[in-house]
C-alpha cells in the first residue's frame, strides 16, 4: 500500500502508549468497560472512509491519497491508543490482590490512590522534621526549587511516581539525571553534614510543600472529612 506525495503534507507523531497510560489511570475500570462498546463505535466510525479499500484487488498495489493515509495513521494511532489503555486496566485487575486494604480497584481509578497516597506520603515526610530541621530545610528548600517546573499536581504526582529509578528500592550513589533520586542526592551534598539526612524525607517533605503551593493539602483534607463522615 503507497500514499500519494502531496506538498506540505503533514502527520504529526503522538506517544500514545503515554497517553494510554495517562488516560486509563484517570478512569476507573468499571468506566472503562462500561464504555468500550462507544469506543468500539468511533473505531468503526474512524475506518469508515477506509471501506472502499475492501472492494479493491487486494492483490494488487492499492494508492492512498493524502487525506486516506491521514485517515489511516489516525485509525492506527486510535488503536495503539486503546489497546495500551486497557492494557492498564487489566494490569490494575491482575494486581488486585496486591491494593491497599479498602481500595475499590474495580470503581475508582487508579489515580486517586496515587494522588492519595503521595499526598500522605508527602505529609507524613514533613511531620518527621521536628530533628535535624535546619539541615533539613535547606535541602528540601533545594529540592523545592527543582520542584517548580511541575505547575499542576497531575504533573507532580506523574513525577513523583514514574521518574524514578526504581520506586522504592534504595537510592543509588549515582542516580539517572532527570529522575527523582537525582535531585534528592544532590539536594542533600549541597548541605553540610547532609550525609545524615534520609532522602526519603526531604523527597517526601519537598513534595508536600510543593503540593501546598498547588493547594492539594486542601484536596486531602476534603478526603479526609469524607472518610470521617
Amino acid at each position: 500500500m503507497t500514499t500519494d506525495d502531496a506538498e506540505g503534507a503533514t502527520f504529526g507523531t503522538y506517544d500514545y502508549r503515554k497517553a494510554a497510560h495517562e488516560t486509563a489511570n484517570h478512569e476507573s475500570v468499571a468506566d472503562g468497560f462500561r464504555k468500550i462498546f462507544e469506543r468500539l463505535d468511533a473505531l468503526y466510525e474512524l475506518a469508515s472512509p477506509l471501506l472502499w479499500v475492501r472492494q479493491r484487488d487486494l492483490t494488487q498495489p492499492v494508492t492512498l491519497s493524502p487525506g486516506d493515509a491521514q485517515q489511516l495513521a489516525e485509525l492506527l494511532t486510535a488503536i495503539g491508543h486503546l489497546s495500551y489503555h486497557y492494557t492498564g486496566h487489566a494490569s490494575v485487575l491482575r494486581d488486585a490482590d496486591l491494593a491497599p486494604p479498602g481500595w475499590d480497584v474495580l470503581h475508582r481509578p487508579q489515580q486517586e490512590w496515587r494522588e492519595e497516597h503521595a499526598l500522605r506520603s508527602w505529609r507524613a515526610g514533613e511531620e518527621l522534621l521536628a530533628n535535624r530541621r535546619a539541615r533539613y530545610e535547606q535541602a528540601i528548600a533545594i529540592g523545592l526549587e527543582y520542584l517548580q517546573r511541575f505547575a499542576t499536581l497531575d504533573a507532580l504526582v506523574t513525577h513523583y511516581f514514574d521518574d524514578r529509578y526504581t520506586y522504592g528500592s534504595p537510592v543509588p550513589k549515582d542516580p539517572p539525571e532527570g529522575t527523582v533520586e537525582a535531585w534528592a542526592v544532590a539536594a542533600r551534598q549541597a548541605v553540610p553534614g547532609g550525609d545524615e539526612l534520609a532522602v526519603d524525607v526531604l523527597t517526601e517533605a519537598a513534595f508536600w510543600q510543593r503540593a501546598r503551593q498547588l493547594g492539594a493539602d486542601l484536596l486531602l483534607g476534603q478526603v479526609d472529612e469524607k472518610k470521617a463522615g
